[in-house]
């Protein structure tokens, strides 16, 4: 995906993603503190929306932001909708192609054609 991304100038996105990661992470841990009788002493309201509205958003920015330039379809939310879940992170990041279509940013030659 970073590749992808990168070559199809949505590096950005990509990056965005990361750091939305990095804050979801952090932000489950603070979450986490609630459940544990708030030993740091968050203001509860604020830590849970803050929370929810940033898990929210990070779903939503995955599974939407990139986008293939040729059939404009999504190329995490392919992945989520085909094959396996274990491996969807694997197999996104290994892809360098358009799972939906197959375009290759490195191939400029390439005719659109969707794959099944």
């Amino acid at each position: 995906m970073k590749e992808f991304a990168r070559q199809t100038g949505q590096g950005w996105k990509y990056s965005f993603w990361v750091v939305l990661t990095w804050l979801a992470i952090i932000l489950t841990f603070a979450f986490g503190s609630l459940w544990s009788g708030n030993p740091l002493k968050l203001p509860e309201a604020t830590t849970t929306g803050t929370y929810f509205t940033i898990a929210i958003f990070w779903f939503l920015w995955w599974a939407a932001a990139i986008r293939c330039p040729e059939c404009k379809k999504s190329y995490a939310w392919y992945y989520m909708n085909k094959g396996n879940h274990s491996d969807l992170l694997a197999r996104q990041e290994a892809s360098t192609s358009c799972p939906s279509c197959g375009y290759s940013p490195t191939n400029p030659t390439h005719q659109y054609t969707e794959i099944p």
